[in-house]
């Protein structure tokens, strides 16, 4: 246990002295900078020697983030994290160096997906990396074609315009919820309690919340219902039924804020075997949980 905490800490000891180098080769960069004006820093020979230690392109991009985070208007000695780390923090004028390391790799990321052909991605033998590929290109088609959303949404009626009757309500929000890790009203998901046993959880859904706060500026303003219209075109709905859904809708977010803002931010998350799942749904059983009373009134 000592070896392996004395390696541990010799590791980062390596890290942390490769990062003060690089700092200190980037403050000796400003202070001649500062000193000689016009004068090329690059070109003095002792720095050259010191930046010597970056061969890797990697390397070099990394001094180039540290150096760009450095407030040389503050004095080292009397704030030597203002100095070091300033800019992060002046209205964002930079990234950290971890937050521009992660942006450059999804961005990497994004584009080696994008070049892959997904018109070969047709059978099981495809690798995990083509079939990734397929699901961005579709996630991308999806945003710039609304009419494959729209599809996906009366397959499971939840445009039910063209149709008599529409679907189950809380049969829709399980189906989300459970297969596709969209959560309307409410999250529901499949957990293992003692001795594996398995048992439904049903909590708050952070996206209607995230939701209902974003909208409340903006909720019954002229704006936001040409938003609502423009959606409802999108997705193809009759231009004579727009007006009814649009009021539908104006309608239902009042009652989700109502809810929202009634029930207890904290409230505890509903656990039980799928056995007594049913029986604790009914409306009789709902009232003791914040966040169930409203789906059981919309169900009704």
């Amino acid at each position: 246990m000592i070896r392996a905490f004395m390696v541990k800490g010799a590791s980062i000891c390596f890290i942390l002295g490769a990062t003060m180098v690089i700092k200190f080769l980037a403050i000796a960069e400003q202070g001649m900078a500062f000193r000689h004006g016009h004068m090329s820093v690059r070109s003095n020979p002792s720095l050259s020697k010191l930046r010597a230690v970056c061969h890797s392109q990697a390397c070099q991009q990394y001094s180039s983030e540290l150096q760009s985070s450095l407030d040389v208007h503050v004095n080292p000695c009397h704030s030597l994290y203002g100095f070091v780390c300033g800019r992060w923090r002046r209205g964002g004028a930079v990234m950290s160096t971890r937050k521009a390391a992660e942006a450059r790799l999804l961005r990497q990321a994004l584009q080696s997906v994008m070049a892959v052909n997904v018109s070969e991605v047709e059978s099981s033998a495809s690798s995990t990396a083509q079939k990734v590929a397929a699901l961005v290109h579709s996630c991308m088609y999806a945003r710039r074609h609304p009419a494959e959303l729209a599809s996906f949404l009366r397959a499971r009626r939840i445009l039910p315009y063209r149709q008599r009757k529409p679907g189950d309500l809380l049969g829709i929000l399980v189906d989300l919820s459970v297969n596709w890790d969209i959560h309307i009203w409410f999250q529901m998901r499949i957990i293992l309690r003692s001795r594996n046993t398995p048992a439904v959880h049903i909590g708050r859904s952070q996206s209607l919340a995230d939701w209902a706060a974003m909208v409340k500026g903006i909720r019954n303003t002229r704006k936001y219902n040409r938003g609502i219209e423009k959606v409802l075109g999108l997705l193809d709905l009759p231009r004579e039924q727009q007006r009814e859904t649009l009021s539908r809708v104006m309608a239902l977010e009042n009652l989700i804020s109502a809810a929202l803002g009634n029930s207890p931010v904290n409230e505890e998350p509903l656990v039980d075997s799928l056995e007594t799942m049913a029986a604790l749904l009914t409306p009789r059983s709902t009232p003791r949980h914040g966040w169930t009373p409203f789906a059981s009134s919309t169900t009704q």
